[in-house]
């Protein structure tokens, strides 16, 4: 066990981290006196240092009344060089990965949700909405002491802590995100960028004679270094909305809505740019087939998953866009009537998304593609940004760091088509 670890300092005010600054500082200088320090001094050593710099950096951003995300005990302040996963055990609610340094992340994915993450207190989505609406029309009857603490103001402008008011909303977007609905894991690991381990190539078993060795085999792994990039957008609200009654329960499915759309235009992106994240289609592993036709059949779907089944893989939903999902919903036989899937995809699940190329479509198994949370939810506030003063109006920013990544790229085969 670390005697000296990172400090958690996320959840300090201004005034707690110029505590915490005064209180490593005299622990460094104590340690800069002795002589001859042991290895896990020396290690200490370095943790405080790097404690140190993170108190000074912080407090050239947050001045002195803003609040800083809080954090899970277990999780370190920040881990410069990048997380390798080293284990994960499943529950019925969520995934807990553990890192080759002992550190703990969570995931979810199918049915699991965010509410139930031991990270954060349990919330529901109407205490997200009352907070705002409180907070927008100064009226706090019913909104808890802890709830307002969450917010951090500065004039006509301010930010939502995280602190567990996101994590329903989170649901609600899983709900309606395309990649979330086939599979996919979403992982909270706040640590900055992140490495993820990947097998390139497995190994073979072979038979044997009797006194003859086994045939050589290695298996082969490549790592996956996932830089954060920021996820993100802006809502106006006109400040009459917060006294409509009806404004706490839609609150968090407007919120919801807008990180679906955001999460699956990034999940679901061909190119990767420098300042955004690499979505399924921007890894060059992954397998395609070229089609000269414009519409999707169930033959060209059927093509693909046989090409994942051939790599023993078991693909769990195919995803195309909402056009192409109502081309293969309604064909007809001869006789006029409606084609259904083939017995070998009747298991298959179809999920079409306005957020997908029309002319791409991929089929494959979903529990191999993960988007890695890399710095938790914000959402922060302003009366007066652009003409919202003017127009009496309040404009949210919401944004996240994060990437995606192919686990397992056999697991998925493309499709494209109409390609001349």
């Amino acid at each position: 066990m670390d005697l000296f670890p990172i400090r958690d300092l996320r959840s300090k005010t201004a005034r707690g981290l110029k505590e915490s600054r005064s209180e490593i500082t005299a622990e460094i200088e104590a340690l800069e006196g002795k002589k001859n320090l042991s290895s896990t001094e020396e290690r200490g050593l370095d943790n405080l240092r790097e404690s140190l710099d993170f108190c000074s950096e912080r407090l050239a951003k947050v001045g002195d009344g803003n609040l800083v995300f809080s954090s899970d005990d277990s999780n370190p302040l920040r881990n410069p060089g990048g997380i390798q996963v080293a284990d994960e055990q499943t529950s019925d609610k969520f995934t807990t990965f553990t890192t080759c340094a002992g550190q703990k992340c969570y995931g979810v994915s199918g049915k699991q949700r965010f509410v139930d993450l031991p990270t954060y207190k349990r919330r529901d989505a109407g205490e997200f909405g009352r907070l705002l609406c409180a907070h927008a029309t100064g009226r706090h009857d019913g909104v808890a002491p802890e709830a307002l603490a969450a917010l951090s103001t500065a004039g006509d402008a301010g930010t939502l802590q995280r602190e567990g008011y996101w994590n329903p909303v989170l649901d609600i977007a899983l709900n309606q995100i395309a990649l979330s609905r086939s599979g996919m894991f979403t992982i909270d690991a706040p640590y900055g960028n992140i490495h993820i381990a990947k097998v390139a190539s497995h190994p073979v078993m072979t038979t044997k004679l009797e006194n003859e060795s086994f045939a050589e085999s290695d298996v082969t792994f490549s790592g996956i270094y996932l830089a954060s990039k920021f996820i993100g957008c802006k809502i106006t609200c006109p400040l009459e909305m917060f006294r409509a009654p009806n404004t706490e329960a839609m609150l968090p499915q407007i919120f919801g809505r807008a990180i679906a759309i955001g999460v699956d235009q990034a999940g679901l992106s061909s190119i990767p740019e420098p300042t955004k994240p690499g979505g399924l289609f921007s890894f060059d592993g992954i397998q395609n087939t070229d089609y000269t036709q414009t519409d999707i059949s169930w033959s060209r779907l059927n093509a693909a998953y046989l090409e994942v089944r051939k790599r023993n893989y078991m693909p769990t939903y195919a995803l195309m866009d909402v056009q192409q999902e109502n081309v293969l919903g309604n064909q007809e036989t001869a006789n006029g009537e409606w084609k259904g899937a083939p017995p070998a995809l009747r298991d298959l699940g179809l999920i079409g998304t306005q957020q997908m190329a029309s002319d791409r479509f991929v089929v494959g198994d979903f529990s191999q593609f993960a988007q890695v949370l890399t710095d938790r939810i914000t959402i922060k506030w302003s009366d007066e940004a652009g003409e919202a003063f003017e127009r009496h109006q309040r404009v949210y920013k919401v944004y996240w760091a994060g990437n995606f990544a192919s686990l397992q790229d056999d697991a998925f085969q493309f499709g494209t088509l109409g390609v001349v």
